[in-house]
């Protein structure tokens, strides 16, 4: 009876200890693709500043003074900034196809990949052979082995590490580009309807007509020119009476 229990209570043990461990690894999930989300958010609002840059002066020195125009003057700038920041990651992978070519044309071996767990970049990383898993109640696995352990190649395998940190540089800096590139669309609709909204409600009529805004020191300003102007008039009436004076005489 005792035994009954004991395995009763092992069991459960381990239940509660795999239950556990999926919570954590559902919360550590959650949690990188917060972190994921929220990094792109911040992202994509930097890189849609760039389209106030390169249109405030074109806004102020009323170029456009027309919603369409806007729009077609930003995205045209728009597509020139992407088609200058794709030149680097684009001239990266091709860098890449092109070691990627020489190094199967010397060796021959045209099958084989850079993500090869023997001689590509698969042999950085743990790989764990499936083929004899169990399952195990209640939740539970076993039969998962090892077939291969992280080591550094040093022959001329090398060559795939270099193609796969060329390729994907390239690759991510381009996707970046290309999201960079949606953001901006995004900002341009936005302030589309921002700058050339009719809607009161969004402007700040005292920007226009209190000076104390433009210049706080304003008030003091004037007062020291009509200081200055009463000043000088007074000099000017004495000099004048000075002058009659000595006509007269």
């Amino acid at each position: 009876m005792n035994l009954i229990y004991f395995a009763l209570s092992q069991k459960t043990e381990d239940l509660i200890k795999a239950i556990l461990v999926i919570f954590l690894i559902v919360i550590l999930v959650f949690a990188i693709f917060g972190f994921i989300g929220n990094l792109i958010e911040k992202t994509m609002k930097a890189q849609s500043k760039k389209v106030d840059v390169y249109m405030t002066n074109v806004v102020i020195s009323r170029i456009c003074d027309k919603p369409k125009d806007f729009v077609r003057i930003a995205k045209e700038k728009n597509r020139i900034c992407f088609f200058k920041a794709s030149i680097a990651p684009i001239i990266l992978m091709l860098i890449s196809l092109i070691i990627w070519v020489s190094y199967h044309i010397i060796n021959g071996n045209w099958s084989e990949s850079i993500f090869d767990t023997t001689t590509g970049i698969g042999t950085l990383f743990y790989t764990f052979d499936f083929s004899k898993v169990q399952y195990v109640p209640p939740l539970g696995f076993a039969g998962i082995t090892i077939s291969n352990y992280p080591h550094f190649l040093t022959n001329e395998s090398i060559t795939n590490y270099i193609i796969f940190v060329f390729l994907i540089v390239g690759y991510v800096w381009y996707l970046v580009n290309i999201q960079a590139y949606f953001s901006r669309l995004y900002r341009i609709n936005q302030l589309r309807k921002s700058i050339y909204s009719k809607d009161l409600s969004t402007i700040d009529i005292t920007h226009f007509y209190n000076l104390d805004k433009v210049n706080p020191y304003a008030d003091q300003v004037n007062q020291n020119k009509g200081t200055i102007t009463t000043q000088q008039g007074e000099v000017n009436s004495s000099n004048n009476n000075l002058n009659n004076n000595d006509i007269k005489r």
